[in-house]
């Protein structure tokens, strides 16, 4: 199995929530920051470069935040938006989740990720200032320019692409190794 079945329905429908979400960052003149699922695995994410983003940030890459403002606002200064999509497992410098963790576990046992976009959100605002923004005389502070979506429930729904339903199959008709039924 070269390929984990619903890979590629995540990543298509990422990339398409990307693109939508550009058309308001461009229009509303505003900065968003797009999380998508992948625990500490950014695959998603960086599949999500089909999408065009203009950053993206993946947990296996610590983020740094005096490089990513400096970015941030020279995407903005040129084209007065920008979209970033980061994993939701994102950690900062020091390899601590941004965002953190919540105290519960989803059904299999693993710690639940949470709130790395609205935590990446809170440091722009701070980092960035309500003054930038003013300069533009469009938006009146940080808080106003920059939004956050999560869109992990919208990549788990919906009908497979064919890619996926196709070598699902596939791998369903090999028995297990042991004699156990998959």
């Amino acid at each position: 199995n070269y390929v984990t079945p619903g890979f590629a329905t995540a990543v298509f429908v990422t990339a398409g929530g990307v693109q939508r979400i550009r058309t308001t960052a461009e229009s509303h003149r505003r900065i968003a920051i797009v999380e998508v699922m992948g625990r500490h695995s950014g695959y998603i994410a960086l599949g999500t470069a089909y999408g065009q983003p203009d950053l993206l940030l993946v947990p296996e890459s610590p983020v740094d935040m005096d490089l990513l403002v400096e970015r941030v606002r020279q995407i903005y200064d040129l084209q007065q938006n920008v979209v970033i999509v980061c994993g939701e497992g994102i950690v900062d410098e020091s390899g601590n989740d941004l965002g953190g963790s919540q105290r519960t576990t989803d059904p299999a046992g693993n710690l639940l990720l949470s709130g790395a976009s609205e935590h990446l959100r809170d440091m722009l605002i701070n980092a960035i200032g309500d003054d930038y923004f003013r300069s533009y005389r469009r938006i009146e502070t940080a808080k106003e320019a920059i939004f956050t979506r999560k869109i992990g429930h919208t990549q788990r729904g919906g009908r497979p692409v064919l890619f996926d339903r196709f070598f699902a199959a596939q791998l369903g008709k090999y028995q297990h190794p042991l004699g156990l039924q998959q």
